[in-house]
């Protein structure tokens, strides 16, 4: 039963057909890790509205994960995301730089992948993220935000407050 399934959703993939979905979230993981100097962004969103997102804003269907992608779709996902999540850390502005993307196992979403290099120190992670917002108004992003593999902060962001300081 499971291999039929993962068959329907492979050719739903390349087909470039969507599946209404109800619900409008993301999930980002802001993980900072002090032995390497480095924040690692991982986002997670439904494939289908972040082309959405990204049509809307730059007029191109990117057909993610088809035999239809366009070439320029990192450039596109990286420019839009970058727009989208803001950092600072101790108070100071840093821009992230887009490493990638991939599918998810399950075929429905965009796995994401961001990194601010050269951190030192820091005191405070401040995060403006309003993915996905210019398009639901019902939009919801969840944040983890973590250091060295511990839990310090989950916030549930969205229209009206999409913005989180969180104390290291």
């Amino acid at each position: 039963m499971s291999f039929c399934l993962y068959i329907f959703w492979l050719w739903i993939g390349s087909t470039g057909l969507e599946l209404p979905h109800d619900y409008h979230i993301s999930n980002t993981e802001v993980h900072y890790k002090s032995d390497q100097g480095a924040i690692q962004f991982t986002v997670h969103i439904f494939i289908d509205d972040f082309e959405k997102a990204i049509e809307t804003r730059d007029s191109v269907l990117l057909k993610l994960f088809t035999k239809k992608e366009l070439p320029q779709s990192d450039s596109l996902a990286s420019e839009y995301l970058i727009d989208k999540l803001k950092v600072k850390l101790n108070g100071e502005n840093y821009l992230p730089a887009f490493l990638g993307m991939e599918i998810s196992d399950d075929l429905a979403a965009v796995w994401c992948y961001l990194e601010i290099l050269d951190v030192a120190e820091i005191d405070e992670i401040y995060i403006s993220n309003n993915i996905l917002m210019e398009i639901f108004d019902d939009q919801k992003n969840i944040v983890n935000i973590k250091v060295d593999n511990k839990l310090k902060d989950f916030v549930i962001l969205d229209k009206k407050s999409f913005k989180k300081s969180v104390r290291i």
